[in-house]
């Protein structure tokens, strides 16, 4: 109920909807290619490090802003 809410409620920018689907099929095709080459702690390594920043990033925006 609540994504059929959101679907009828809310503006649609078409505009940003093709790059967000080249984007998704590139990233979708591409990643599991580059995964199968980068040793697995390094991925877990960045991974923690961007969500981190991530954190941070929307704690900023969230309360200090």
């Amino acid at each position: 109920m609540a994504a059929t809410m959101f679907i009828s409620m809310i503006r649609i920018d078409w505009a940003v909807i093709i790059p967000l689907l080249i984007g998704l099929f590139t990233g979708g095709y591409i990643g599991p290619i580059i995964v199968r080459f980068i040793p697995s702690k390094a991925i877990k390594t960045a991974i923690g490090i961007f969500a981190i920043g991530l954190a941070i990033v929307l704690g900023y925006q969230a309360y200090l802003m």
